[in-house]
């Protein structure tokens, strides 16, 4: 949000001027999605420790809570978001999308579909 306003309104400083943004995120989630990544709620193995996740609605595509990272990459406004500013491979998150999507709607198969492929 802030790079889309910064690009959009270039004199706005968006940390200062008192803008009202509207957005799909969600307080509550949002709220959870900080306990996870602040370790309220799951114990991590160790300080160094990282991870991040989006929570989106599945009907509307929205976004309604970011884990952006742990302790140091929120230790200012716009400090680094693990879940939206690295650039990697998809990997297998693709794979819903491409393969299990496909069998589920045009097959009817159930998440507890499964196939033998012992040969």
């Amino acid at each position: 949000v802030v790079t889309e306003v910064e690009k959009e309104y270039p004199d706005i400083n968006i940390g200062s001027d008192g803008l009202t943004i509207h957005t799909t995120l969600d307080q509550d989630a949002q709220d959870y999605a900080e306990k996870i990544m602040d370790g309220n709620l799951i114990k991590y193995p160790n300080d160094q420790f990282q991870g991040s996740f989006v929570f989106m609605d599945t009907k509307s595509g929205e976004v309604r809570a970011i884990g952006a990272g742990r302790k140091e990459s929120r230790s200012t406004f716009k400090g680094h978001n693990m879940a939206t500013d690295l650039k990697r491979q998809v990997g297998s998150t693709m794979k819903p999308i491409f393969d299990y999507g496909p069998a589920f709607e045009n097959l009817q198969w159930s998440t507890y579909h499964q196939l033998n492929d012992s040969e």
